[in-house]
């Protein structure tokens, strides 16, 4: 059986289950009513709009994001009024990206760079305003640590909230964090099925059902299944399916409760991509492969989630969100090295193999309480919000090594040499840690035009760590503070401007781990200047925001300089940047979505060679623009570029990444709830270097093609 027809036969029961899905149920419905937005209308004032809990109701999409509510309750104000950087990805340009992947959905918000697997790790690896977002990523405003690859096939919307955010969310968001808003049961009845097929070749099957059980009640089902090869990148497989259901009760009164789950299961082989040679990746065709076929990557991730949502009068609201998350990943991957010295011709390097292998388990509970209040104190309105999280995070790791493995050649590596080679085991690693935090900020108006906010928070993050093959017993207590601050001064409802101050910290056991050389440490520390705008122009159909800041890192880690195996807290950090973004419809059928980053990130003190040096995968350069029109009734269009600058690979500065642009298009047809589409990305087929880690490059897919046929009955 040819590859291409295997392939079809494993994903087959994953399509014929979407198929099923999608005329499991009857009824119609429109876009517009698929969407979830924030807070129900129904059966309450205008004025009541802002006390209730998030519900699902129809309507139009928000024209710009400045109109939007964010997800969070921890957010009580729109985007346009909450004094901070924040970016979205809504539905709209998932559906009309086809986008699969929250690698591909943050192409779209200013400020992001990917970064390469290391250490066996892979997943989601994002630098945001040139700071590690590793551990700050968010799933419905709860953590979300596993190392997977997350997919878009139950996410309605992704907000990027930029800036240190530990008020919010903990340890963390030195650059800011990302929160996935999942898609949640409405009392619309609908379904929704998608196929995709690609060149790669691509395989990809989803459905969508919901259905109301009665007047305030619903569950909703999300299925996906996918096979696929990376353009360009000979031997690398991506495998994965997965099924979210959810059920609602309550949607659209005064208390709501909601209860859904993720399951997502991976099997891949993953891509570790290119050495660098003298400072510059590998020049060899981007389809060398330097891993071994039987590298592998399986990957499961199964998260429950309650919340409940309760409106306890007409100015407190309170909610709950319980999560259990767990996660195993067993992956061998092979990461090529080069360490030939400057001048060595090409014909004679030998590239070697480092060879990671783990076998992992976390489990992690997080319980956040959120309340809301809104009350006057003489001629002041406040808007108060307070909270309390209780976490718990256990890991266990086992990981081995190998001896043996042949070098491979430069230009033609074998990716059979060395298969089958047996590891042994290195380390055998259990930790824990459990987090205690509290919080209160609070938004007062002063004037129609004028108000401040001020927040605090406190925080106890406890870890220990056990070592069970080397016999060493690790434990650290961290107690932290961290505050917020801002001036916001609103001429008119469609302009925003202002000035705000905020701190985050990095725990040693910020991952839940710990080593000999860092659990004396105390937590990095960090703070952020930010002066921006924010403006809904045209009848509130253009969004544009744009802000100045300053990111520093107080007291880094760097080296001992009296001892190269102790690190100390004795560097500084810093990052000063500008950000611009535009988004919105300019007519009915004329949607445009652009970024613009610029960033200035230095190590200003360090006690090796690092200092002055530019801090890595920080690109001074970035931006994107995205736009669709809409020719004929039924008939889309839509072209986008997408620019990253040069980066550095390490701190050092001794490796360098290029450039590159990269051309989109989209071209859709509707009739009848039926849309077809074919998406187009990297259309001039550039060499695009993505992932960057200080060992190795990963490059972009070459140019590929999606034909989709989608339908809503």
């Amino acid at each position: 059986m040819s590859t291409d027809a295997s392939r079809y036969y494993r994903l087959a029961p994953s399509f014929a289950l979407t198929a099923a899905l999608a005329i499991s149920t009857t009824g119609s419905v429109t876009a517009a009513s698929a969407q979830t937005v924030e807070n129900s209308q129904a059966g309450a004032a205008s004025e009541e709009v802002e006390t209730l809990g998030p519900v699902t109701v129809t309507g139009t999409e928000a024209r710009n994001t400045m109109e939007r509510q964010p997800s969070l309750d921890r957010l009580p104000s729109s985007i346009q009024d909450t004094p901070q950087g924040i970016s979205v990805v809504p539905q709209e340009l998932i559906e009309q990206k086809n986008i699969t992947t929250l690698r591909e959905a943050v192409r779209n918000v200013p400020g992001i760079s990917i970064n390469a697997g290391e250490g066996g790790a892979q997943g989601d690896t994002l630098t945001i305003r040139g700071f590690s977002a590793r551990g700050d990523l968010f799933v419905d405003g709860a953590r979300d640590p596993g190392q997977y690859n997350r997919d878009t096939f139950n996410i309605d919307s992704i907000e990027v909230l930029k800036g240190p955010s530990s008020l919010l969310f903990g340890r963390g968001s030195t650059g800011g964090v990302i929160n996935m808003v999942t898609k949640a049961p409405t009392l619309e009845r609908f379904n929704s099925a998608e196929i995709s097929l690609g060149n790669g070749p691509f395989y990809r099957g989803t459905a969508d059902v919901n259905l109301p059980v009665g007047p305030t009640s619903a569950i909703r089902l999300n299925v996906m299944g996918q096979d696929s090869d990376t353009v360009g990148r000979d031997l690398v497989e991506q495998r994965r399916w997965g099924v979210a259901p959810s059920i609602g009760i309550g949607l659209g009164t005064d208390t709501q409760f909601t209860l859904s789950y993720l399951h997502q299961e991976e099997d891949n082989r993953p891509d570790y991509g290119l050495p660098y040679v003298f400072g510059r990746p590998a020049p060899v065709s981007l389809d060398t492969f330097y891993g071994l076929s039987d590298d592998k990557e399986d990957v499961t991730v199964d998260l429950l989630t309650a919340k409940l949502d309760h409106v306890a009068t007409d100015w407190l609201k309170v909610s709950n969100t319980l999560r259990a998350g767990y996660y195993t990943r067993d992956a061998t991957t092979t990461a090529p090295r080069v360490n030939a010295p400057i001048g060595t011709p090409l014909s004679a390097i030998r590239v070697n193999r480092s060879r990671p292998s783990l076998d992992s388990e976390t489990l992690t509970v997080n319980n956040q309480t959120t309340a809301t209040a809104n009350f006057t104190t003489g001629p002041l309105g406040h808007t108060l919000v307070a909270g309390v999280e209780l976490g718990y995070d256990d890991t266990d790791t086992k990981r081995f090594g190998f001896t043996g493995l042949p070098t491979a050649s430069l230009f033609d590596p074998d990716p059979n040499a060395g298969v089958g080679t047996p590891r042994g085991l290195t380390t055998n690693t259990s930790a824990d840690a459990t987090t205690v935090g509290v919080y209160a900020f609070d938004q007062i108006k002063l004037t129609e035009e004028w108000s401040i906010i001020g927040g605090v928070r406190w925080d106890r993050f406890d870890a220990e760590s056990e070592e069970k093959v080397a016999g060493l017993s690790l434990d650290r207590t961290d107690n932290m503070w961290s505050t917020r601050a801002a001036v916001v001064y609103e001429p008119t409802d469609q302009q925003t401007y202002y000035a705000s101050y905020g701190t985050s910290f990095n725990p040693s056991a910020e991952f839940v781990s710990l080593s000999a050389a860092q659990v004396g440490l105390s937590p990095e520390k960090n703070r952020t200047f930010e002066a921006g705008a924010k403006f809904s122009l045209f009848d509130d159909r253009i969004g544009l925001g744009g802000s100045l800041f300053r990111i520093e890192k107080t007291n880094a880690r760097t080296v001992d300089p009296t001892n190269a195996a102790v690190t100390i807290l004795d560097g500084e950090q810093r990052v000063d940047g500008f950000e611009f973004e535009a988004n919105g419809r300019i007519t009915d059928r004329w949607s445009v979505l652009a970024g613009y980053t610029y960033l200035d990130g230095e190590i200003t003190e360090a006690n090796d060679a690092t200092e002055g040096k530019t801090l890595q995968n920080t690109p001074k350069h970035s931006g994107f623009g995205w736009t669709t029109y809409e020719v004929a009734e039924g008939l889309e269009v839509g072209a986008g570029a997408y620019y990253v600058g040069t980066r550095f690979a390490n701190n050092t500065n001794t490796a360098k990444v290029p450039d590159y642009w990269r051309l989109d298009a989209m071209v859709s047809y509707t009739i009848n709830d039926v849309r077809f589409a074919l998406n187009g990305y990297n259309l001039a087929d550039e060499d695009i270097y993505e992932g960057v880690y200080q060992g190795h490059v990963i490059p972009g897919a070459g140019r590929t093609f999606l034909l989709s046929a989608s339908a809503r009955f």
